[in-house]
């Protein structure tokens, strides 16, 4: 990782954005037992909230609907946005 913060990785409900010298990368992952299937929605939520500039969205698409494990270049290389915490608790 470099001085700009590249090279740092975030995951969150089943995907990772990637910050690399080389550009952004989206890792989306299968679901696992019952779990659910990442929605795009969230995916593209995340990306306007961390700022990511430039990204194509056939690709994030693309990588969401095959959750394949597979890191897809989605953006070329940025400085990584730090965003607060939030937590959701809901109580049944």
């Amino acid at each position: 990782m470099n001085s700009k913060g590249m090279g740092t990785n975030e995951v969150n409900n089943g995907f990772e954005l990637q910050f690399n010298n080389d550009g952004v990368y989206l890792i989306v992952y299968p679901p696992v037992g019952k779990g659910k299937k990442v929605e795009l929605s969230d995916v593209l939520d995340k990306l306007k909230r961390k700022q990511v500039e430039g990204f194509d969205s056939s690709l994030v698409q693309l990588a969401v609907s095959s959750a394949d494990k597979i890191p897809t270049k989605i953006a070329g290389p940025q400085e990584e946005k730090k965003l607060n915490s939030t937590i959701t608790v809901m109580i049944a």
